[in-house]
């Protein structure tokens, strides 16, 4: 037997008698036959000598070629296609992953990522060609299964793909068929059909027998929560003006909407591990005067202008209760001058409206993140992986944009909390979300799958109700009586005490702990509670551009601090004890502020008019609260308010009757009114539309979310039926969702609209649809 590869054969692949170089029995992955030699070719017989009768010649030909068929070609899917993964992504998803990250550390299983329960999510069905090429046209369903208490799986929906057919290919490049959405058939499965454990069934149309199987799991449901703080500006338009003595112009800026506070959330909604529908209400509304442009104190950090507005939002935020369930956000109004273009430290961010990709920079400082390391950070996060074989703050992996399909490719896109550009979800971010106290998260029980359908699966529990759910009771929730000190460490050592208020908070003071410590004393100089100085470490947003200016050190003076001491007694002073001596103490007044009138109105529809009296007190600060009623929490109303009168904007009330207190703080104790009802007129409700965003171009057939949200003027959520769209002056359906293909090639106008009593409100947004080629990203 001669065992020259001149003399081997490919037998899956080649009939007798059809030798075939080892280079191509290679090129195909198939083995040699070392069996057979090689063999002359048999003599042509000419037609007219066969013995067989033409039909049976036939009937053999076809039973050969049916035989060759069955064997060769279905076996091995010669001509045909197949299905060779599924990818399910919500923002970014492990797929293949040993295919581009060369750690194996950096690795995970194919759909490892979790799903997040009533989010939206897309699904990529890539194909493969049989060995001889590519294959046109291929397009396919997907079948959606959920698992029952019984362990059985229920039919829910056959979708058709989104978008043309597709080609299979043989042996696509990996970069290529992950970065393109033209290389996969897509389907999205819509919010309110994506909870419980599903079963995912592709099967190609016309090739029987291809089809292929995943199951995943979406039974964690978090919410972005967010209440707001809206900011009006009455100041000069710069701190520095280019010329020096050159006139400034002066600023009027009306503050933003709760609608707009949502609107700017856009991003962060889809790049987060959160449901459709985020959890917005207003906690205060504020006046500023300061300019915002002034310079960064260090790379990475904010500005000492930006770092006064945050005391006075900290302050808001203390006012509120200082929920640990929420990210307090500063929505500042467009066209307030600023350097920074937005500044956050635990628990509170703030950036001017419509600017979403720093509302998602700046919550993740909310939520406790670092800056990575990518531009002029500064101190960045030193945990952050390195995805190899990309750059230092590569997002990890492919992310999918479900608004539109936009691809981020980890060899171009950074995380989000990095100064680089573009930004994007990163595996590292997703999983420290992942049941962060602040997005309230709660797992669906076992048997939620055959429990009677959801009615509204949207119905969110809301920023203020007064009694935890059963998840979260516990030490965290309970309200804490507590004394918050708030002010400055000078470079010198000074102490400057900026606020002294007695409150009651869900959270902790959170910094950096410090040498310097608080104490409330007795008469005696006996202490009664303590509490560490906390330094505020506030964080700015940025990009790669971004510069810096002279390095503070972080372990000297100067610093913002609070503390949170017990309120466990009157007692007779205050103290602050620095690291070598005592720096700083205030007694107590000789009478706490006394309320011996308060009451409010309504001024016109917009406003809120407080009259106050107060006796034998040297009050430095009146804080103004409400609340629905005797069962629920106090939420803040607003802070700074001067001498016996304010009026407040209404906008964040309920459109009903609430009850209003006011607090007195004369920089040791703190006096509270009576409560008082005050009846408030019904507003227009809050409309939002989320998605799409004005001005965008998207291509002809790709899927488009539509997104919007309803509430009353408090933020509590309406019926979403109560919400219908209109495209180009034709209805197309109703709900917080829908999605839509991609209209033919031009200029288009969306509208949501609601009517209320007062009328109809209605939202409208301009896009542009056109066709192309290539890449889809």
């Amino acid at each position: 037997m001669s065992g020259r590869p001149e003399h081997q054969r490919c037998i899956q692949w080649h009939p007798p008698h059809a030798p075939v170089p080892r280079s191509q029995c290679a090129t195909h992955g198939l083995p040699l036959d070392r069996s057979v030699r090689e063999q002359p070719a048999p003599r042509r017989i000419p037609q007219k000598d066969l013995a067989m009768p033409p039909h049976l010649l036939d009937q053999l030909t076809t039973g050969l070629r049916r035989a060759w068929q069955e064997s060769f070609v279905d076996r091995y899917r010669l001509w045909s296609a197949r299905v060779s993964g599924i990818e399910v992504t919500q923002a970014i998803q492990y797929h293949r992953a040993n295919e581009h990250l060369t750690d194996a550390a950096d690795r995970s299983a194919d759909n490892s990522v979790q799903l997040i329960a009533f989010k939206a999510a897309w699904v990529r069905v890539y194909v493969r060609s049989g060995l001889l090429g590519t294959v046109a046209n291929v397009t396919g369903t997907l079948e959606v299964s959920r698992r029952n208490r019984l362990h059985e799986y229920e039919p829910v929906d056959t979708y058709a793909p989104q978008g043309g057919p597709v080609s299979a290919e043989q042996l696509p490049t990996y970069r290529d068929e992950r970065g393109d959405l033209g290389r996969s058939l897509n389907f999205v499965i819509s919010a309110n059909e994506l909870y419980g454990t599903l079963r995912l069934t592709a099967r190609l149309t016309g090739f029987e027998g291809s089809e292929k199987s995943v199951n995943v799991s979406a039974q964690l449901v978090q919410t972005l929560r967010v209440r707001g703080i809206l900011v009006a500006y009455d100041g000069d338009s710069t701190s520095a003006p280019a010329t020096p003595g050159a006139p400034v112009t002066r600023l009027v800026l009306a503050a933003p909407t709760l609608a707009d506070l949502q609107t700017t959330a856009a991003t962060a909604l889809a790049a987060m591990p959160v449901q459709a529908t985020g959890s917005f209400a207003v906690c205060s509304n504020l006046d500023w005067s300061t300019p915002l442009d002034d310079a960064r104190v260090a790379p990475g950090k904010c500005s000492d202008n930006w770092n006064d507005l945050l005391d006075a939002m900290s302050l808001l935020r203390d006012n509120d209760g200082n929920r640990d369930d929420v990210v307090y956000y500063g929505l500042l109004p467009s066209g307030i001058p600023l350097g920074v273009p937005g500044c956050g430290d635990d628990g509170l961010g703030a950036a001017a409206v419509g600017n979403d990709q720093t509302f998602l920079h700046e919550t993740g400082h909310g939520y406790g993140f670092q800056h990575t390391p990518c531009g002029a950070g500064g101190t960045t996060d030193p945990d952050y992986p390195t995805y190899e074989p990309y750059m230092s703050a590569s997002i990890g992996e492919f992310g999918l944009d479900i608004r539109d399909g936009t691809i981020h490719d980890p060899q171009l896109v950074a995380d989000y909390m990095s100064y680089c550009r573009p930004r994007w979800m990163s595996l590292y971010q997703h999983r420290r979300l992942l049941s962060h106290p602040r997005l309230a998260p709660e797992w669906l029980p076992p048997d939620f799958p055959i429990l009677p359908p959801l009615e509204r699966p949207f119905n969110l529990e809301h920023l203020w109700w007064p009694d935890p759910p059963w998840r979260y009771q516990g030490p965290e929730w309970r309200m804490t009586p507590v004394i918050s000190v708030q002010g400055r460490v000078l470079e010198n050592g000074r102490i400057e005490v900026e606020s002294v208020a007695r409150i009651e908070v869900a959270a902790p003071a959170l910094g950096i702990p410090t040498q310097w410590s608080a104490q409330l004393l007795d008469e005696q100089g006996g202490v009664l509670s303590r509490a560490v100085l906390m330094r505020r470490e506030p964080q700015g947003g940025g990009c790669c551009c971004g510069g810096g200016h002279a390095h503070r050190d972080d372990d000297a003076p100067p610093f913002a601090f609070r503390a949170y001491l017990r309120n466990v007694a009157p007692g007779a002073s205050l103290r602050i004890d620095g690291p070598d001596k005592q720096t700083w103490s205030r007694k107590a007044s000789a009478q706490p502020p006394r309320f011996t009138h308060a009451t409010a109105k309504v001024g016109g529809e917009q406003e809120l008019a407080l009259e106050w009296a107060l006796e034998g007190a040297d009050v430095k600060d009146v804080w103004a609260q409400w609340r629905c009623d005797e069962k629920d929490a106090w939420h803040s109303l607003g802070i700074g308010l001067r001498g016996n009168q304010a009026r407040l904007a209404l906008q964040g009330l309920p459109p009903n009757r609430i009850q209003v207190r006011l607090i007195a703080h004369d920089g040791f104790h703190s006096g509270e009114s009576e409560p008082f009802a005050v009846d408030l007129p019904e507003r227009e409700p809050v409309l939002a539309l989320i998605s799409p965003s004005g001005g965008k171009t998207f291509r002809v057939g790709r899927p488009m979310q539509l997104q919007g949200n309803l509430t009353d003027s408090s933020g509590q959520p309406l019926p979403e039926d109560r919400l219908t769209w209109w495209l180009d002056g034709v209805l197309i359906g109703d709900g917080r969702e829908r999605w839509l293909a991609a209209p033919a090639a031009g200029d288009h106008e969306l509208v949501v609209q609601t009517e209320w009593r007062g009328g109809v409100a209605k939202r409208a947004v301009k896009f542009t649809t056109e066709r192309g080629l290539g890449r889809g990203g």
